[in-house]
């Protein structure tokens, strides 16, 4: 884009008084005649350099840049910067060859030449008649449009033809009034405006721009009167609203362009004209914040869609001060009617009377379409109605029908997605293409900027005039069926990819969601049109757990399997849906009767049916269920029945999940050696980089990777349980699913809090309760919240700990979301102990000791015995009873062979041991231990040891 000095210097060229001369110290720069000229003798300048010459006098005294002169000079070429110098030099030479003493043309490092002198301007006589201008007044400042204004009007000065396109009410006209005014003080006033709007026959076009123009017809020809009349001045023309006379008027612009060379023409249009000499600019909509930040009001306001809204809001009365929420809903409003300046005047208007509140209701219901404008408004701008009525009153039949039966889609679609619902007897494929491309043109259909390569999409003002079409058209019901039907289609395609791509495929799917969503709502209120449902809602449950639309999958499989039909029951439809409404429930109602009722009844149908796959599933989803209620003892069983089912399937995916869920169990059950085994074997099937597999909810290579670290931080491998925690980390956030991500954090940080590691403790917690909040996961917030207070003491705050303690394992409880219970009641015991509440300590003791012993939580047995040793000491109780504990703790961990905590009761037992004169031993008990450790120094653990035995 060319700056301010060059648009005016190209204005000059073509208004009425255009430089024709310049002249400074004895030198003449005749333009027309493309010579230079000193004291009337004519001199040898070279066209390349007499270029560049005129364009430092254009703007003498200003800084002319290198890109500027080279594009003068040489258009449309690219050329090395040497050229540029060899001409500046010529010029140089040229001027000192003739008696100059002065440096005309001085370089300026790094920007650019200057010439130095002033320069005399000789202009031309003026060709103009009396001025003539019939622009409307502006009545309001244009907003947010100052780009737009720059570019067109650069364009149009360059191109003389320049037609602004887009949808109605985006503002065509306003910034054509705009352009035209700014124009018509630069060529005295010739502009003449023709409002095509009320005409209603084409050949009334020519007596509209023949009285515009004030000319009087000689002869019949009005055509030939106009190009005769124009011929003898500057004129910009500006014919606005061009799209209902559009064939009539590229005739007439086609002849006065060819024939009138010093002619300006600017149109708007919803299509465009398509004659040659034409540029097109097509206009988009106003610019919308984006909806997922934390911009303040101010940073808000300063978007023009927001702007725009607000001096509308503040005509209509509206006086309140724009909070930070108001500001969001405000942009929301703006963004629910596509940026649309006219959708959003109409919007802004209302907020005097209903609030900004009301508004957003108002915009956002049926009865939007309907807004009144200002009584002032032209017709087609008095509602958002007559708006969109306007252009489909214009369309042909075929069109007509065509954009009706598309607003059955929600949001984007495909040419081939339209064919598939829209066509039959009376649309043929050809036709449905050919009339998305002429709705496209008409600026009716736009290009969707989602995932969908190639996609369309209708605006939303538009969608909502043609669906009441399609309402009253018959064809709805029939258009729905198919719909759904196409959409069944897509996701039993994605589906047979296999599971490994089920990643992939529901990222694919992410634009076609809002169709499925629209598809199942309206047949599950639709008593009388219930067909395909239930099989539609069954192939979505995955594509909803992916995106962590909980409550929607819930809804509709409840819905979905009273509804069933007969020849439903007891088929692959049933069975999605009991395993959709079980990982739904699970995850929005916490671990109830229903939902284990929803895993069993899905997993005696998966047997019926031979259906290993979701058997499996459904398996690792009463796995996971038993873990999070502390059932522990039931897992080893689970997981056995899970590698039986595995291998009829022979998969490498799911046997990897059945040596996951195993891994667990025996991790749980206190065998670390056995459950890093079953880890490793689980591992080697697969790659993090192209595995992927999806069940019940959870990713089960991300799960795996969470196990594996546990288990080799309780072996003594510290460092490489971290590095397994940031990968199963990156694999949750590779696969962009909430609850996936909650996992992996939550048992990342169980990790970071045993090493001691307050820092990444504190990121994976704040992340932890943060996404919790984000998703409503009720039970992973409550563990956040626990693990806050395992921090807090941790940290030497124990008062602090305790309050989130209690809170977290209070909601726990309700829950029954178990998994962490001794983890938590341990600290929380250490905790109570510290403030003196040892009684108190010694009762959540034990509730942690019975919980672990009933439920099979058989690693945590040796931390048990410590923690009582602790407070045993605390309360001042006999040294032996203390000792034992201790010793009892350090004999557990051993038999386990876990290293974690035999470190920790070996540091316990030496401090006793220390504190009754009996170091040799202290030591001794200390250094067998660290010395299993190898060069495993980092964790807090560690440290503590090592500066006790460096102490003894």
């Amino acid at each position: 884009m060319t700056s301010d000095t060059d648009q005016f210097a190209t204005i000059e060229k073509h208004r009425g008084l255009r430089p024709v001369k310049y002249q400074f110290d004895g030198f003449l720069v005749d333009l027309n005649g493309q010579n230079v000229s000193y004291n009337g003798q004519q001199l040898e300048v070279g066209g390349r350099a007499f270029d560049i010459l005129v364009a430092l006098l254009e703007r003498s005294g200003q800084v002319v840049s290198q890109e500027i002169l080279i594009s003068r000079a040489w258009p449309k070429l690219f050329v090395e910067e040497a050229n540029l110098r060899v001409n500046i030099a010529s010029l140089r030479k040229l001027f000192r060859e003739n008696g100059a003493d002065t440096e005309y043309i001085k370089t300026v490092q790094r920007r650019g030449y200057l010439f130095t002198e002033p320069v005399e301007i000789i202009n031309q006589a003026s060709l103009l008649t009396p001025t003539m201008s019939n622009l409307p007044k502006l009545l309001s400042k244009l907003i947010g449009r100052e780009s737009e204004i720059s570019s067109v009007q650069e364009l149009l000065l360059k191109k003389r033809f320049v037609s602004i396109t887009g949808p109605g009410g985006v503002g065509k006209t306003s910034l054509a009034l705009n352009i035209a005014k700014s124009l018509d003080e630069k060529i005295y006033g010739n502009v003449c405006f023709v409002e095509l709007a009320l005409v209603t026959r084409g050949d009334f076009i020519e007596t509209a721009l023949v009285s515009s123009l004030g000319i009087s017809l000689r002869g019949r020809n009005a055509v030939a009167s106009m190009v005769s009349h124009l011929k003898e001045k500057q004129t910009l023309i500006l014919l606005d609203n061009c799209e209902h006379v559009i064939d009539d008027v590229s005739f007439i612009l086609r002849k006065l362009f060819r024939e009138v060379p010093q002619l300006f023409l600017l149109t708007t249009s919803r299509e465009a004209i398509k004659v040659e000499g034409e540029e097109v600019f097509t206009l988009g909509s106003l610019k919308v914040p984006p909806q997922e930040s934390d911009l303040t009001a101010k940073e808000i306001t300063k978007w023009p869609a927001v702007q725009l809204f607000m001096e509308r809001a503040i005509s209509s009365g509206y006086r309140r001060e724009l909070s930070d929420d108001d500001a969001k809903l405000v942009a929301k409003i703006c963004e629910s009617v596509d940026g649309n300046a006219l959708a959003i005047e109409l919007a802004g208007s209302r907020v005097g009377q209903h609030g900004i509140d009301g508004t957003s209701i108002l915009i956002n219901s049926k009865k939007n379409i309907q807004l009144p404008g200002r009584r002032d408004a032209i017709n087609r701008h008095q509602s958002l109605k007559a708006m969109v009525e306007w252009s489909f009153l214009l369309l042909e039949r075929r069109d007509r029908m065509v954009i009706v039966r598309l607003s059955i889609f929600v949001g984007a679609f495909t040419l081939n997605a339209a064919k598939k619902v829209i066509c039959d007897d009376l649309l043929s494929e050809d036709d449905v293409e050919l009339s998305i491309a002429s709705l496209c043109d008409k600026s009716l259909i736009s290009r969707s900027s989602g995932v969908i390569e190639g996609g369309y999409r209708l605006l939303i003002t538009t969608l909502r005039y043609v669906s009441e079409k399609l309402s009253e058209s018959g064809e709805m019901q029939t258009i729905e069926i198919k719909h759904r039907q196409y959409l069944i289609a897509v996701l039993a395609r994605s589906k047979s990819d296999g599971y490994e791509r089920s990643f992939v495929a529901n990222n694919d799917l992410a634009d076609v969601l809002g169709n499925i969503s629209a598809s199942i709502e309206s047949s599950l209120q639709d008593n009388a049109n219930k067909a395909y449902v239930s099989k539609l809602v069954a192939l979505t449950t995955p594509v909803l757990l992916r995106r962590s639309m909980l409550k929607e999958c819930l809804n509709w499989t409840q819905q979905a399997l009273n509804c069933l039909a007969a020849d439903e029951r007891n088929t692959e439809v049933e069975l999605a849906l009991w395993e959709g409404l079980a990982v739904s429930v699970m995850f929005t109602k916490g671990n109830s009767q229903q939902t284990l009722e929803s895993i069993n009844k899905g997993i005696e149908l998966a047997r019926e049916l031979d259906s290993f796959e979701a058997e499996l599933r459904l398996l690792a989803g009463l796995h996971i269920y038993k873990s999070r209620t502390g059932e522990f003892q039931e897992l080893m069983g689970i997981s056995e029945q899970a590698i039986r089912v595995s291998d009829k399937i022979h998969s490498d995916y799911f046997t990897a999940m059945a040596e996951w869920m195993m891994g667990v169990a025996i991790h749980l059950c206190g065998d670390q050696t056995l459950a890093h085994e079953y880890c490793e074997k689980a591992m080697r099937r697969s790659t993090t980089e192209t595995f992927y597999l999806d069940a019940f909810g959870f990713d089960h290579l991300s799960r795996g990777l969470i196990v594996l670290a546990r288990v080799l931080w309780l072996r003594g491998r510290p460092s490489k349980a971290e590095q397994v925690c940031e990968e199963a980390i990156r694999v949750a956030e590779s696969r962009d699913y909430g609850v996936a991500l909650c996992i992996a954090l939550m048992s990342t940080a169980t990790v970071s809090l045993w090493s001691g590691d307050i820092s990444t403790a504190t990121i994976r917690i704040t992340r932890l309760i943060k996404n919790a909040k984000e998703f409503s996961l009720e039970p992973y917030l409550a563990v956040g919240v626990s693990m806050r207070g395992y921090l807090a003491v941790l940290k030497g705050d124990p008062r602090v700990g305790i309050e989130d303690l209690r809170a977290g394992l209070n909601t726990l409880s309700k829950e029954q979301h178990r998994v962490l219970s001794t983890e938590f009641l341990l600290v929380l015991a250490r905790a109570l102990s510290t403030v003196n509440l040892g009684d108190e300590a010694l009762s959540i003791l034990e509730e942690a000791h019975q919980f672990s012993r009933t439920q099979g939580e058989q690693y945590q047995f040796a931390e048990v015995c410590r923690v009582r040793g602790m407070i045993y000491q605390a309360n001042g109780e006999p040294i032996e009873q203390v000792e034992q504990e201790y010793r009892n703790a350090l004999t557990i961990a051993q038999e386990q062979r876990v290293l974690g905590w035999e470190l920790r009761a070996a540091t316990s037992l030496a401090k006793l041991l220390i504190l009754e004169k009996r170091k040799r031993e202290a030591s001794e008990i200390l250094e067998q231990t660290i010395n299993k450790f190898g060069r495993e120094v980092g964790t807090l653990d560690m440290k503590v040891a090592l500066e006790l035995k460096k102490s003894i």
